[in-house]
């Protein structure tokens, strides 16, 4: 019996809920139809809110395809602030971005 259910879980790819009983199971369908009922809310990227300004100009730069914490800090070393940053020609942030200038340019363009 527990070979099928593995069977069917792993290979199957279907979730398997176990339940002590009638009751554990009515309590686990109540509680699975009212999740389906919530009204969904949009997930937010945001999972702390950073306080000083260099945090929150790091946030920003991190938001963007392909830079990391380190990126962001070394762009902002060499460019002082995100206006700098979007204004600077691709080939200003290649020392940095890499190959990545150009598609970070191209998003910030379009």
């Amino acid at each position: 019996m527990m070979s099928i259910i593995i069977s069917i879980s792993i290979n199957h790819k279907v979730p398997i809920i176990r339940t002590k009983d009638y009751e554990d199971t009515s309590k686990y369908l109540i509680t699975l139809a009212k999740q389906q009922t919530k009204q969904k809310t949009e997930t937010s990227l945001h999972s702390r809110i950073p306080k000083t300004k260099i945090e929150q100009k790091s946030y920003i730069l991190e938001s963007f395809p392909n830079i990391g914490p380190i990126k962001a800090k070394k762009l902002l070393e060499k460019f002082n602030n995100i206006l700098n940053i979007i204004n600077a020609a691709e080939e200003d942030l290649k020392p940095i971005l890499k190959k990545r200038a150009k598609e970070f340019k191209d998003l910030i363009n379009s």
